[in-house]
């Protein structure tokens, strides 16, 4: 009977340890006049991905929902200031770049602007950046858009 109380108690300081950490866990402080930079690249999906149980929670890309909430949220947010978009290749299809054109779109209705940066632009990560106020290209960049008006 002992050993069944020790083990509920190990299990029980357990969960409580681990209902502090995630609950705790420090995002860092978002400063006024800030830029959010966000950065796509690679591959982003539409779904969470299927880890295991050896998945750490850092390695677990952002999936196009959070993306464009965090746009929304940002467009609220008094400190703010603007989105820096950083564009590495993203891989996503149209239905999922729609909604973080959306997401854009809605943060340029509330009055704050939206820098576009890329080393090239395919089509997909052009469509993304005609969102914002700027596109920058690297200038030995290069541009391969074909067929969008």
């Amino acid at each position: 009977m002992a050993i069944t109380g020790l083990g509920a108690l190990v299990f029980a300081g357990s969960i409580a340890a681990v209902l502090y950490l995630v609950n705790f866990e420090d995002a860092g402080e978002v400063k006024e006049e800030s830029f959010l930079r966000i950065t796509l690249s690679g591959v982003i999906s539409d779904a969470p991905i299927q880890g295991g149980f050896f998945l750490e929670p850092g390695d677990v890309p952002p999936i196009v929902t959070e993306i464009s909430e965090s746009i929304r949220v940002a467009a609220t947010d008094d400190r703010i200031k603007g989105i820096f978009l950083e564009l590495d290749g993203p891989s996503l299809g149209y239905g999922s770049m729609q909604e973080i054109r959306v997401a854009i779109d809605e943060f340029r209705s509330a009055g704050k602007p939206c820098v576009a940066f890329s080393e090239s632009y395919a089509n997909g990560s052009y469509y993304l950046a005609s969102g914002c106020d700027q596109i920058v290209l690297a200038p030995s960049g290069v541009n391969t858009v074909v067929g969008i008006a």
